[in-house]
């Protein structure tokens, strides 16, 4: 009897631990379920949109990384975002939704239910972590220091899956 209590309380905190590392909070979170795109934006105010296609075969874990990555980033937001410089590039991870998502965002310390249409977070640049929602409002994400190098790495296996296409 005292052995399974032993384990019982060995189990059930992992347990416990398990469903919050696992995410069961209800936070944003961008799933590979949805369309995505990188908008890169030029010095001069120019922007490019280019969808994000994977190929049959590639590496989905390094797409899943840089999606956990912004989703950490979109996690805890302020409205105290401010440009440090609008004459430099920016690269945004972009989502834009078929429908309205409906979100709870915790915008500075208060959680806010509201309906999002596109996300932007800036993977490089200036302002890395800054989050643009419904394309107007410009808010500041956690300044995630693995944001840059998911994207550099997503990126890298852009390059090796489109260097692995036969010529023909």
């Amino acid at each position: 009897m005292k052995r399974l209590r032993r384990v019982f309380r060995l189990f059930v905190p992992l347990v416990i631990a398990a469903f919050i590392l696992s995410g069961c909070a209800n936070l944003p979170f961008l799933s590979a379920e949805s369309t995505y795109s990188i908008l890169t934006v030029a010095a001069d105010g120019t922007s490019q949109t280019s969808p994000i296609k994977l190929p049959w075969n590639a590496n989905t874990a390094v797409l899943h990384k840089l999606l956990l990555e912004a989703s950490f980033t979109i996690s805890d937001l302020h409205s105290d975002a401010t440009s440090t410089d609008s004459k430099t590039a920016s690269v945004y991870l972009m989502s834009v939704f078929p429908h309205s998502k409906s979100m709870n965002l915790n915008i500075d310390g208060v959680t806010v239910a509201m309906d999002v249409r596109s996300i932007q977070v800036e993977v490089q640049g200036p302002d890395v972590g800054r989050v643009i929602l419904n394309k107007s409002w410009a808010l500041q994400g956690i300044s995630d220091p693995n944001l840059t190098p998911a994207y550099l790495d997503f990126l890298k296996m852009l390059e090796t899956q489109s260097a692995a296409k036969p010529q023909g």
